[in-house]
C-alpha cells in the first residue's frame, strides 16, 4: 500500500498502452484507498464527496473497451478524483492525531493519481 509505482511513458500520446496502465493504476488506488477514504470522509461528513467516491468507485473501466471509451472514463475519473481531493484538502488538521496523518496520505495519494490520470490523458 504505501509503494510508490512511478509511470514512465515514451510515447508523446495517450496510447492503447498508456490508458491500460492508468486503469490499473486507478484500479490499485481504489481497491487500496476507497475503504480509507469512505471512513475520513464519513468522518468529517463530507456527503457530497462520498457521493463522489460512490461514482469513482462505480465507474465502468473496462480494460477491453475502445481507446476512445477509456479515455473518456478516466477524464471522469479525473474529475471525481480532482473533487475528491478538494474536500480532503478541506479537512482541518490537527498533527498530534494519527488519523490526520492518514488523511495527508490519501490526499497525497489523490494528488498522485490525479497527476497519473493528467498526464496519460494530456499526453500530446
Amino acid at each position: 500500500m504505501n509503494a510508490f509505482h512511478a509511470l514512465h511513458f515514451n510515447a508523446p500520446h495517450a496510447t492503447v498502452a498508456n490508458l491500460a496502465a492508468g486503469l490499473d493504476r486507478l484500479e490499485a488506488f481504489l481497491d487500496a484507498e476507497a475503504s480509507t477514504l469512505d471512513a475520513i470522509l464519513s468522518r468529517e461528513d463530507k456527503s457530497t464527496a462520498l457521493a463522489d467516491l460512490d461514482a469513482l468507485v462505480s465507474l465502468n473501466l473496462a480494460f477491453d473497451a475502445a481507446p476512445k471509451v477509456i479515455a473518456t472514463r478516466l477524464e471522469e475519473a479525473r474529475r471525481l478524483v480532482r473533487r475528491l481531493r478538494e474536500a480532503v484538502v478541506s479537512i482541518s488538521y490537527d498533527p498530534v492525531e494519527d488519523r490526520d496523518q492518514t488523511t495527508r496520505w490519501v490526499g497525497a495519494r489523490l494528488d498522485d493519481i490525479d497527476s497519473m490520470l493528467t498526464y496519460v490523458l494530456d499526453a500530446d
